[in-house]
């Protein structure tokens, strides 16, 4: 459904995700999302690096037309259980893969690295077949919130890109709502522990230490 969407980064892939691992920002960053779900938005972390956060709109009162116009115009959808005809649930599944469920829709993408400070954001959008037209017209108002919302999270990105390069830029403090950034940084660092050194490894060498790193710990784990 619809045609797949691609945006481009000068970032680190990992940047990116950091920015799509968390909620709290939903509120002042996503003023659309946050009209549709309000404070029923929440993030969970979950095992073996899969994340879940979702928002319920049933019985919302939405203030901005669009969102609006899509509560109201969205059909039943029988396929679904009741309990899942209101909501939007993002599943993140470690490392860079989301996958969307809407009631009228899905949607998957992946962040993924093409370079040094070059990574990219792409996905697609999936649909039953379904005639009705107001069922039409509910799913082009969920692309155009969800477009919003993705336009946003690109102008995020760069926010924090400018913050990491900028001078003043010493090292990232976390907070305790900030439990996404944190599994998937853990995450890492158990898989890839060279990420964790302070200064990167000379030229050539990164997986000589990667894996000296990870046969050391095992080592002291088996110990």
């Amino acid at each position: 459904y619809d045609e797949p969407w691609r945006w481009d980064f000068d970032l680190d892939w990992k940047s990116v995700i950091d920015i799509d691992s968390e909620g709290y920002h939903v509120p002042i960053g996503h003023p659309g999302l946050f009209d549709l779900c309000g404070s029923s938005y929440k993030d969970e972390v979950l095992e073996s690096g899969i994340g879940r956060s979702y928002g319920s709109f049933k019985d919302r009162k939405a203030k901005t037309p669009l969102v609006k116009n899509y509560i109201e115009s969205l059909p039943e959808s029988n396929y679904l259980p009741a309990s899942h005809r209101h909501l939007w649930i993002y599943w993140g599944l470690f490392p860079g893969i989301v996958i969307t469920l809407f009631p009228d829709m899905i949607e998957v993408y992946q962040v993924y690295p093409t370079g040094y400070q070059k990574s990219v954001m792409a996905g697609s959008c999936y649909a039953l077949p379904d005639a009705r037209p107001e069922m039409e017209t509910a799913r082009q108002y969920n692309r155009e919130i969800n477009m919003d919302v993705g336009d946003e999270d690109v102008q995020l990105v760069k926010w924090a890109a400018e913050g990491q390069r900028s001078s003043a830029f010493e090292e990232v403090l976390l907070s305790d709502l900030e439990l996404g950034i944190c599994a998937f940084q853990n995450r890492l660092r158990e898989i890839i522990p060279v990420v964790s050194l302070d200064r990167a490894p000379e030229t050539g060498s990164l997986k000589a230490v990667n894996q000296k790193m990870i046969k050391k710990r095992n080592l002291i784990s088996a110990a």
